[in-house]
């Protein structure tokens, strides 16, 4: 299982303070640190986005390595260039781990797609403040609905939502909560092919209460879809649909403005968008508007989630592209179409992008590679994966009175997102 590495997504929703009013953007040279290569022991395969807190401390998970291979929880304490591991999945508590959220209490909570409970069809996990190992808080199986390749969102109380890839009335899948009186799956939505389904990356929730997510499969030309649950409701609705002119497969999940836009990147398309898109949806709107499409040079695929900085500049990561193939770290600034290559990659410093970036008070810039590092090319053809710094980027942080909410947004809300083919497939 250590070697299964999976196409993963994640949701970074930043405070509404975070999103300012817009500020000009003096970009710097950036700066790529190598501060982890992961050695199998410690973990390998690094495919979710990290957590960050108040201090700089990263927390994360890897699918494979550990003592068990089944994959990790880590952290890597500021300043650090080794990781301590926190839990080590065996089978029985998870096996190949998803993202993780936080909530205010500095409690982990996360989905494995498999794991030893007879079904092998994995859980909802929880890992207590101070505690080292996990509790399961449920089993998936085949009567309710198994398999969950993204990381959970809690609303505002600390409620558990998320979703499968199969089960449910048509088998594609299910929107789910916990009821954590008796720790069972409530099921709030089946996900079918019209509307959208394969949800690999984790949903993100409005103000309102309101679910929204991007199924990779279907909707109405089977190129992927945005959807939304409304809260309350039953069901779902398709906001808009993938054509393949205007992108396919949106891996990543979406990021909201504080105005209700979405935002988000598809892996690829069609013509001009052939090597994926970064795309907006209005509010109220069903339409996709393009803002900008990938050429390779700049990056490749990108299946992550996007962030915002306080002037309302995108950055991201790509799977592939840039100099040599092996993915890239972007922007996109405020109000323009080109695309800005931050870092290259090229295989010693990491390979191959899924996960979303994470941001401290000073704007760096915080990620880890799939592959690459350790023995890329030499003892361990692919490498087992880094967390990386990028300096210099010219991330705009909030003003100081809202940093503490940031970094709390940036704890307690990113997610993660994934896949299952290999790395090199573009297309499913």
């Amino acid at each position: 299982m250590g070697n299964r590495p999976n196409l993963a997504k994640q949701t970074i929703l930043l405070a509404t303070a975070a999103i300012v009013a817009s500020t000009s953007l003096a970009l710097a040279n950036p700066t790529l640190t190598t501060l982890v290569e992961f050695n199998d022991t410690d973990g390998a395969y690094p495919q979710n986005t990290l957590l960050i807190d108040s201090s700089g401390n990263l927390y994360g998970t890897t699918e494979g390595g550990g003592s068990k291979l089944d994959g990790t929880l880590f952290e890597l304490a500021k300043g650090n260039n080794s990781v301590t591991t926190l839990v080590t999945f065996n089978g029985q508590n998870g096996s190949e781990p998803n993202g993780i959220v936080a909530d205010a209490s500095g409690d982990f909570y996360g989905t494995t797609p498999y794991s030893g409970s007879g079904s092998s069809t994995g859980n909802v996990f929880e890992l207590r403040k101070g505690q080292k190992d996990v509790g399961n808080i449920i089993f998936f199986n085949q009567t309710t609905a198994p398999f969950s390749y993204s990381a959970p969102v809690l609303d505002a109380s600390g409620k558990i939502y998320g979703t499968t890839i199969t089960g449910g009335t048509n088998n594609d899948g299910v929107i789910f909560t916990v009821n954590r009186s008796n720790d069972t799956m409530i099921v709030l939505a089946n996900l079918s092919v019209s509307s959208g389904y394969e949800l690999d990356s984790a949903m993100i929730m409005d103000s309102s209460g309101n679910l929204f997510g991007t199924g990779d499969e279907g909707g109405k030309f089977g190129d992927g879809a945005v959807i939304e649950l409304p809260k309350g409701s039953q069901t779902i609705t398709t906001l808009a649909s993938f054509d393949g002119n205007n992108g396919e497969f949106p891996f990543g999940g979406l990021v909201e403005d504080a105005s209700g836009n979405l935002y988000g990147t598809t892996s690829s398309g069609e013509g001009s968008s052939l090597y994926g898109t970064i795309f907006e949806i209005l509010k109220g709107s069903s339409t996709i508007t393009t803002l900008a499409n990938f050429d390779k040079t700049d990056g490749s695929s990108p299946c992550d989630t996007l962030i915002f900085d306080a002037a309302g500049d995108l950055f991201g990561t790509t799977r592939d592209g840039g100099t040599d193939d092996l993915g890239t770290v972007f922007e996109l600034p405020h109000g323009s179409n080109t695309i800005i290559d931050l870092a290259n990659f090229d295989g010693t410093d990491g390979a191959t992008l899924f996960d979303s970036l994470v941001a401290d008070s000073n704007g760096n810039l915080y990620g880890t590679t799939a592959f690459g590092g350790i023995g890329y090319q030499t003892q361990q053809p692919s490498g087992f994966g880094t967390i990386f710094e990028l300096s210099g980027s010219g991330f705009v942080v909030p003003e100081p009175s809202s940093i503490a909410l940031f970094l709390v947004a940036g704890f307690a809300l990113t997610t993660r997102r994934r896949g299952r083919n290999s790395i090199y497939v573009t297309s499913k």
